[in-house]
C-alpha cells in the first residue's frame, strides 16, 4: 500500500500501491512529456484527493516543474481568482490541471492569457505520448507558494536534491521506520501537507492515509478516529488543530486510543507549552506517549522542515 484517500465515515474511498501509483503517474507522465519540454511550470489547481497525488507525481516523471496551488472556488470566485491567475503568471505556467467540474470555469478565466487547462483524467486518455526524459538532482522539482497571509504570494524554487535532502533529515527526525504509517488531512498546497502528508512517505517507501481538510474542520476528532482506525505512527497540524480538538473532546469526550503515535508533530506558530499539556491531561488515558508530541518548526524556503 502507497495512499489511501479516507472517507468522511473512516471508510477507503480509493487505494494505491506502490506499483498502481507508479504505473498510473507514468502514463499521465507520457502526455505531459509529449507537450512543452522538461522544465515547463505546471499548475495543480485540484481538489484534495489522490488525482493530486497522480498529477503531482506524473509531474515529477514527466521532468515538469509543479506548482501546487488551491482549487477554485466557485462560492468564492471573486475573492480566489486573481490570486491563482497572478501565480500563474509569476510561474510563468504553461499548463494547468483542474478537475473536471471546474474546467470550463478555469478556460473561461485564462481563456485570454492562452495558458490551456486539462482535467488529469482525461489528458491521461488523451492521444499522444513521448519518452520520459532523465531527471537531474539539480533540476527544478516543484515551486512551494507561500500562503500570501502578509505579502502577496512568493515562488520558493525547490530542486529534487533540495527535497530529497530535506527529506532525509525529517526521517531521521521524526523517527520513522519500514513499519511506519503516516496521515494527513493538512491543505497539499502547502509545504506541511505535501511534505509530511505526500512526499516524505512514499520517499521513505511507507504507507499513507490523506484526508479533506473539510474532514477535519466539521468534525477535529476526526482525525484521531482515523489514528485509532488505521494504527497512524506519524502526523501533525497547526497548533489551532490541536486546540480544536481540546474543545470537542471537552464537550462529547472520545473513547479511541492513540498507543501507536511516535510522532505528533506541531509545526506552525504559535506553539503554546499549555496546549501541550492539556493535550497530555486529555489524551494521555487514551494511550498518548508524551514524548510523542513535537514542537517543530519549519519554512516553506527550506523545504519544510528546520
Amino acid at each position: 500500500l502507497a495512499v489511501s484517500w479516507v472517507a468522511d465515515d473512516q471508510s477507503i474511498a480509493e487505494s494505491l500501491s506502490f506499483e498502481a501509483l507508479h504505473r498510473q503517474a507514468g502514463a499521465l507522465a507520457a502526455r505531459l512529456a509529449a507537450h512543452g519540454r522538461p522544465g515547463d511550470r505546471v499548475l495543480l489547481a485540484l481538489r484534495p484527493g489522490l488525482d493530486f497525488v497522480r498529477a503531482f507525481w506524473a509531474c515529477m516523471l514527466a521532468g515538469r516543474v509543479a506548482v501546487p496551488v488551491p482549487a477554485l472556488d466557485a462560492a468564492r470566485l471573486q475573492r480566489s481568482l486573481p490570486r491563482l491567475q497572478g501565480i500563474a503568471q509569476d510561474a510563468a505556467a504553461t499548463l494547468g490541471l483542474c478537475d473536471g467540474s471546474a474546467l470550463p470555469a478555469m478556460q473561461e478565466a485564462f481563456g485570454a492569457t492562452g495558458m490551456p487547462w486539462q482535467a488529469p483524467r482525461a489528458l491521461a486518455e488523451a492521444a499522444g505520448v513521448a519518452p520520459l526524459p532523465p531527471v537531474q538532482a539539480g533540476a527544478l522539482a516543484y515551486l512551494q507558494y507561500t500562503s500570501g497571509s502578509t505579502a502577496e504570494p512568493r515562488g520558493v524554487c525547490l530542486t529534487h536534491g533540495q527535497v530529497l535532502a530535506n527529506l532525509d533529515m525529517l526521517a531521521t527526525a521524526f523517527g520513522v521506520e519500514p513499519d511506519s504509517r503516516a496521515l494527513s488531512w493538512l491543505p497539499h498546497f502547502h509545504d506541511y501537507g505535501l511534505v509530511s502528508g505526500i512526499l516524505l512517505p512514499l520517499a521513505c517507501g511507507v504507507p499513507a492515509w490523506l484526508m479533506s481538510p473539510l474532514s477535519f474542520l466539521r468534525r477535529p476528532l476526526r482525525w484521531f478516529d482515523a489514528v485509532d482506525a488505521f494504527a497512524i505512527t506519524h502526523t501533525g497540524a497547526p497548533e489551532s488543530a490541536y486546540a480544536a480538538c481540546l474543545r470537542q473532546h471537552a464537550d462529547l469526550g472520545w473513547s479511541g486510543r492513540l498507543d501507536t503515535l511516535v510522532s505528533l508533530t506541531c509545526g506552525a506558530e504559535p506553539i503554546r507549552a499549555s496546549t501541550a499539556e492539556r493535550l497530555r491531561l486529555a489524551f494521555g488515558p487514551a494511550g498518548l506517549r508524551p514524548n510523542a508530541f513535537a514542537p517543530a518548526y519549519g519554512l516553506a524556503e527550506a523545504v519544510l522542515g528546520v
